[in-house]
């Protein structure tokens, strides 16, 4: 009987910042792909058109590496805790780094148009 008692409290569990990592990389997703789904919706007005296209692209480009940042970090930490199942953990750092792969792809098209567009050497147009 205590053999069975001490198997069950030697059982490896998932670490918290493991399950966190993941939570994050998972809510965060879903926001994004909430609003994007809402930029879809029309409404009238012009500028009312670009509203969500707007928050969507603030949302992705500025605010949503946060949360990936903080869960690819807990994810990482709670990969290294030994004694401890690393399912979540993994999950959260591969649900938080593509994002964030994604996010610097973007940026760096974004800063390669706009340096090519300024050493064109007319500038908008």
């Amino acid at each position: 009987m205590e053999a069975a008692a001490e198997d069950f409290a030697k059982k490896r569990k998932h670490p918290k910042v493991g399950l966190i990592s993941f939570g994050l990389a998972v809510t965060t997703i879903a926001i994004g792909l909430l609003i994007l789904i809402l930029s879809f919706i029309p409404e009238d007005g012009t500028y009312a058109e670009k509203r969500f296209d707007n928050v969507f692209l603030v949302f992705g480009l500025f605010i949503a590496p946060i949360p990936h940042f903080i869960g690819l970090g807990l994810g990482i930490v709670g990969a290294f805790l030994k004694d401890s199942k690393k399912g979540f953990s993994i999950l959260g750092i591969i649900f938080n780094a593509l994002p964030l792969i994604f996010i610097l792809f973007v940026w760096i098209l974004l800063f390669w148009v706009v340096w090519a567009v300024l050493s064109s050497g007319g500038g908008w147009r």
